[in-house]
């Protein structure tokens, strides 16, 4: 027995009260003389057994009535085996968490898995009484609570399931219980009942944390809980698993090369898999992968021709098969006009190939194929010059072997990157770290990604040199080196290098081998990036200038830097946020999803700076960001959150063992939940029949004090 409001029993008290007031009424009388007392004497002596007994009676129909009414207003519940298991009323608190991830999208036979996850909660519905505390939870990388704690209305409930569509996210098991931990907590009910209905999907059920079990047999002591799995159809899935820029300069009359990752989540051998890319939603190039093995993945090489100045939307597409939103993937360029490059030489030099930044400028104004408009803008310049220079003019600063950065340049330098330009530095034999350090890093400028700590030199002189490490980072930087062969890579070769001590938040790009110090650093300063290369720019400390590696890295490293923050597709279900520093906090801003659904927000202020913010994106696709400082708007790329393509499931015994360990049980498709459910509630209420206990005390005691008021009220028969 257990009581959900057991702080009512404290109520129980006021069942002393009838009987302190019959004790204070046989205390209350008073002497009145009267000569014929003594002829009703012998009467009354005969009565009195009768009055106290019927005073008693009125003082227990009093004191059950009051106990029936704080035990009925305290919710007592049993649960009852046998006959005893007619009495009360079977009711019960329900969660009804739906899997709301995109592998449940999965279709067979024009039916998703999320239809059939739909139905059964619909038969789950049916079981729950009127009234009772129902909650409603759709499950993402974000939980929705659609209905907290509920008296349910089996019209109301219907209508919030036809409102529930699958969201373009991956489902977080991991979090799950503390969603659903504070909605049992809340529920005051005979029994308090879970239900998780899912396509128990393989890679999020068998990775769970020990801290989710944890959490998950927490539950289990708070409620019955059971996972209702849904018929998975099969398992067959191919995907966009990937979708960015390789390589190209995003400006005018220029080709850019995307890279598209495709990858056969399912079973079987899927051949002729045509990928093709879309700019501005018109078909610009196509490619064929002859066959994929199942649980391979394929990268090709689509090419975009760039024409147009401003925000292009690419897209990345296969054929459709059952799962439809992972068949296309999504990009932004932001095209521009021109492209500005300045080199700074620190060791100028009549002698061609001598300088700096010779080589810089040679691998810069390579021909590239397929472009046919301008070139990119370089402007090579001495260190003495740097003083007249202005940085904002530029999209792309190089400094090589500056012995130093004069002191009043690192201010502007500073705000150049802030807004959203890109610094690359390379050290060279004039470099001096400590005043590199100082003035860039240790100071109120705090440009470098690493600190300068002094030269490595390699005794063994040129051809024993240090080689570059070839097991490259996924950094974008690294993708054009990826696809060259690995002994092209294994000839590069380093006699001499600055020992560098990356700081906080920065990234090693590429590294020396075999001690695995870092070659190229970078890091986020403002809205833009800084580089930091560990040698020369020229041939005097490496011969990695001669590689073809030296041009691609650096062609990619002015793709890298002059790429925008919004460039960078979001994944669903994280937040949009676009820096809009030319407006006022407060200022209006307005997003506009795909399907063309509006949200209007205001400006914030976040980290020092004005940001348009749109907290949770649902739909994948191009977003729309219009503000009055932006015409035309910004274009954001969603794409599904990566994972959830791998559709296979569970098998049977397995998600037996996994239920087990977590303190659940599986209730398996059939044509209808309803007996399993009503089998298992055995939880039963008895506040309705101790409520109308107290109610028919109330009226007998009424009833029989009426009777006794009448009797003493007649008048008292002569005595003889």
């Amino acid at each position: 027995m257990a009581f959900l409001n057991p702080l009512l029993l404290i109520g129980l008290a006021g069942v002393a009260v009838p009987v302190l007031v019959h004790l204070l009424n046989l205390y209350r009388f008073h002497e009145t003389d009267w000569a014929a007392m003594r002829f009703l004497q012998r009467a009354a002596q005969v009565r009195s057994r009768q009055i106290r007994l019927r005073d008693i009676l009125l003082m227990l129909l009093r004191c059950l009535a009051v106990a029936l009414l704080v035990l009925a207003l305290a919710r007592p519940v049993f649960r009852p085996t046998g006959p005893a298991a007619m009495l009360g009323e079977s009711r019960a608190g329900v969660v009804i968490a739906v899997d709301g991830s995109y592998s449940m999208m999965h279709q067979v036979a024009g039916r998703s898995r999320f239809e059939r996850a739909i139905e059964r909660a619909q038969q789950i519905a049916g079981t729950i009484h009127s009234g009772d505390p129902v909650s409603l939870v759709l499950v993402g990388t974000r939980h929705r609570v659609l209905l907290r704690n509920m008296p349910f209305d089996a019209d109301a409930f219907a209508a919030a399931l036809r409102d529930l569509s699958p969201l373009a996210e991956r489902a977080d098991l991991e979090t799950l219980p503390e969603t659903i931990e504070p909605l049992l907590q809340q529920t005051k009910a005979a029994q308090q009942e879970v239900y998780l209905i899912s396509d128990v999907q393989r890679r999020d059920w068998q990775a769970l944390s020990p801290e989710s079990q944890a959490g998950y047999q927490r539950l289990a002591g708070l409620a019955r809980v059971a996972v209702v799995p849904v018929e998975p159809g099969n398992d067959q899935n191919l995907a966009i698993a990937d979708f960015q820029l390789a390589s190209g300069m995003l400006r005018r009359d220029s080709m850019a090369r995307y890279t598209a990752r495709v990858e056969n989540f399912g079973t079987q051998l899927q051949k002729n898999v045509r990928v093709i890319c879309r700019v501005n939603d018109n078909p610009v190039d196509e490619r064929t992968i002859d066959s994929l093995a199942p649980g391979a993945a394929a990268s090709v090489s689509l090419f975009a021709p760039l024409t147009e100045v401003g925000r292009v939307k690419l897209r990345a597409e296969i054929q459709g098969d059952e799962l439809a939103i992972d068949n296309s993937r999504f990009a932004v360029a932001h095209v521009r006009e021109r492209l500005r490059v300045l080199c700074v030489d620190g060791s100028p030099s009549p002698q061609r190939f001598e300088g700096a930044t010779d080589f810089l400028v040679s691998a810069l104004s390579l021909p590239r194929n397929g472009e046919t408009g301008a070139p990119l803008e370089i402007d090579a310049l001495p260190w003495s010059a740097l003083a007249t220079v202005s940085f904002q003019q530029y999209d792309v600063v190089m400094l090589a072997d500056l012995a130093e950065l004069p002191e009043q340049l690192a201010p502007s330098l500073s705000e150049f990157v802030r807004a959203g330009g890109g610094l690359v530095v390379f050290v060279g034999p004039n470099t001096r770290p400590e005043i590199w350090n100082r003035r860039l890093l240790e100071g109120s400028v705090k440009l470098l990604p690493a600190r300068l700590e002094g030269l490595a030199e390699e005794p063994f002189g040129e051809t024993d040199g240090w080689p570059l490490d070839t097991a490259l980072s996924d950094h974008p930087l690294c993708q054009p080196l990826a696809g060259l062969p690995g002994d092209l890579l294994g000839h590069v070769r380093f006699w001499r290098y600055m020992k560098l001590a990356p700081v906080a938040e920065s990234h090693t790009v590429l590294r020396i081998a075999p001690g695995a110090d870092p070659l190229l650093v970078e890091h986020r300063v403002g809205r833009g990036r800084v580089l930091l290369f560990a040698s020369t720019a020229n041939r005097l400390w490496h011969n990695m200038v001669i590689n073809p590696a030296f041009p691609m890295l650096l062609n990619q490293m002015v793709t890298y830097l002059t790429q925008q923050d919004l460039e960078v597709p979001v994944p669903a279900g994280s937040p949009i946020v676009v820096a809009l520093d030319d407006m006022e906090v407060g200022a209006d801003v307005t997003f506009v999803e795909p399907t063309g659904r509006t949200t209007h927000t205001q400006t914030v202020e976040r980290q020092g700076r004005t940001v348009g913010v749109l907290e949770q994106t649902e739909q994948v696709g191009f977003h729309l960001v219009q503000c009055v400082v932006a015409s035309p708007a910004f274009v954001v790329a969603v794409n599904p959150q990566t994972g959830e393509s791998d559709v296979r499931t569970l098998e049977r015994d397995e998600l037996e063992r996994v239920a087990k360990e977590l303190g659940m049980r599986v209730m398996w498709p059939q044509a209808s939940l309803a007996p399993a459910i009503a089998e298992a509630r055995l939880g039963r209420e008895l506040w309705l029949p101790l409520m109308i206990g107290a109610v028919a005390a109330i009226l007998a005691e009424a009833l029989l004090a009426h009777a006794l008021s009448r009797r003493r009220s007649t008048p008292t028969e002569a005595v003889g």
